[in-house]
């Protein structure tokens, strides 16, 4: 008897429009948890990203700036590309020994000064 008026009692609430609102009821709560779980995945995209940004910009390169400029050794320890530069040009002159080399033990014919230089510019650019 109580599942028959629980089954009409529901069949009021279907035909009076009362469940329509509990389900509006239910679709305002996942509407809102939806929109504040993207609120918080935004957030934690964002405020590292924007905290890296200003502490980059406005603390670290700042203070680099003026450590670099006051102690100049430093600028050569940060500079990458000067260790770059020397170990290019290390490798072109062991190349260059290895041209003279193979001239010297008839292993290729004599080079003249322009053809060592072409072949190391070839080196140089293409390595």
């Amino acid at each position: 008897m109580l599942r028959e008026k629980s089954f009409i009692d529901a069949a009021k609430k279907l035909i009076s429009g009362s469940i329509g609102d509990e389900l509006f009821f239910e679709d305002k709560v996942f509407q809102y948890a939806s929109t504040s779980s993207a609120k918080f995945i935004a957030l934690i995209v964002i405020i590292p990203w924007a905290v890296g940004f200003l502490v980059h910009d406005y603390i670290l390169m700042p203070f680099l700036d003026r450590y670099v400029k006051t102690v100049p050794l430093v600028a050569e320890l940060l500079d990458v590309r000067r260790q770059q530069k020397l170990e290019m040009v290390k490798s072109l002159r062991v190349a260059k020994a290895r041209y003279r080399l193979e001239v010297e033990i008839g292993k290729s014919p004599p080079l003249s000064d322009e053809d060592v230089w072409l072949e190391l510019r070839h080196k140089a650019l293409h390595c």
